[in-house]
């Protein structure tokens, strides 16, 4: 998973003077320097790391870590993340080299890095084909407003030739002037006779990272009928703290037994539970999503389409609330109290995409009504990896959902 990997307390351990490079995975890793769970009291120095298909340096959780003038450059993904935030320090980032690759600066989720919870200062961070503009979901301004370092530069390191190999850094380097301490990368690799060192040194071709696995497009029709009473929806993601708040039921459904029920009130927190989402990985093509809904006037559902942006684009947007269902900006019909209505999202996605969504609204006993032509949210928005169901309100009331469809297919 890492070129070195650690697991668990180890206090007083130092790792340094190590050469980290072309570490690739075929699904899951591809790291260089890596503290896994619970990892604690280490320090990592004086370390070279390039050309990683994942970050030069992951935490996945841990507390007390020190990186230190160390050099990560040329990530293929990300190039320094955290992956679970908890209630402590997880470790202090400090008189480091950052020159990027194609990945991201700071991975993997840009809320992890919102907490304070870790230390950032005297670094230098420097993309040679471009400017920065992304520090987790920020712009350089903000994520020194917010505390995030301060002391550090986003300036050319001045390295020799890095695309050579050659990683001296010049005396003009303003990483000298924030206290970086040049090491020598070369000291690095395997001792004994010279025959087994010269093995050692052979050239070897450039890395070819492995492909990962992507999963397949999201094809779902679920009427929770085989979802146990008061379970949560199969396929979908939620982390609600109540589950009673997001619970199959027995009550009200549109089509056979079961239906889902959301139930909001001032004292479900976050403000945006209840909420569930599934990940439909869709690309390209015509995406088709369908559910049926029946409504409290006090409830106020969200329905919204997301890509993996960062910050996120949203494309479709509906809202129902207050006995309607409306766009941001129009309303589209209403909702009695007690009735069900089918709704029918469709927008084409990845280059057929024309950032536009037709909405069909079909009420009991009358004919459907069709809305060409909305408006995403935010153009940009060319792939939906997130499509989701959000409690938007603070009134006591409740919501149902069911006979949720997502499908996916070719453009006619």
């Amino acid at each position: 998973m890492g070129a070195i990997y650690t697991l668990g307390p180890q206090p007083g351990t130092v790792i340094r003077g190590c050469h980290f490079h072309d570490i690739g995975c075929a699904s899951y890793g591809g790291w260089g320097m890596y503290n896994d769970e619970g990892s604690t009291g280490i320090v990592w120095e004086n370390n070279l790391v390039h050309h990683c298909q994942t970050a030069g340096y992951h935490q996945h959780y841990g507390r007390g870590n020190l990186v230190r003038n160390n050099i990560i450059a040329y990530c293929a993904e990300e190039h320094v993340r955290r992956s679970k935030p908890e209630d402590f320090l997880a470790f202090a980032f400090e008189r480091n080299i950052v020159l990027l690759g194609e990945g991201k600066l700071f991975a993997h989720v840009d809320t992890n890095w919102d907490d304070g919870r870790v230390w950032l200062a005297d670094n230098v961070y420097w993309k040679p084909d471009g400017p920065i503009k992304d520090f987790a979901g920020k712009s350089w301004s903000v994520w020194q407003f917010m505390g995030r370092d301060g002391t550090s530069v986003v300036a050319d390191p001045l390295f020799t030739a890095p695309e050579k190999g050659d990683w001296t850094l010049r005396p003009e380097s303003p990483a000298l002037r924030l206290g970086f301490v040049s090491f020598d990368w070369k000291l690095a690799g395997v001792t004994g006779d010279d025959a087994w060192r010269k093995l050692a040194a052979r050239p070897f071709p450039p890395m070819k990272y492995g492909s990962k696995p992507k999963p397949p497009a999201l094809t779902l029709h679920d009427g929770f009928e085989n979802t146990p009473l008061g379970g949560q929806p199969a396929n979908a993601r939620q982390f609600v703290k109540n589950p009673a708040t997001l619970a199959v039921v027995s009550e009200h459904a549109s089509k056979g037994a079961r239906c889902l029920q959301l139930t909001d009130g001032p004292e479900v927190e976050p403000a945006f539970d209840p909420h569930f989402y599934y990940q439909p990985g869709h690309e390209r093509g015509l995406t088709r999503a369908a559910f049926d809904v029946r409504a409290e006037p006090a409830f106020t559902l969200l329905y919204e389409w997301r890509d993996a942006a960062a910050p996120y684009h949203t494309g479709p947007m509906l809202y129902v609330e207050k006995g309607a269902i409306r766009t941001s900006d129009r309303k589209l019909a209403d909702l009695p109290a007690d009735t069900w209505a089918h709704i029918e999202v469709t927008a084409k996605l990845g280059p057929d995409s024309d950032a536009t969504w037709a909405c069909t609204i079909t009420l009991p006993g009358q004919q459907p009504q069709r809305f060409d032509g909305l408006k995403f949210v935010h153009p940009a928005m060319k792939e939906l990896r997130w499509l989701g169901f959000i409690g938007a309100g603070k009134a006591a009331a409740k919501c149902w959902l069911d006979e949720i469809e997502i499908e996916n297919g070719p453009v006619k």
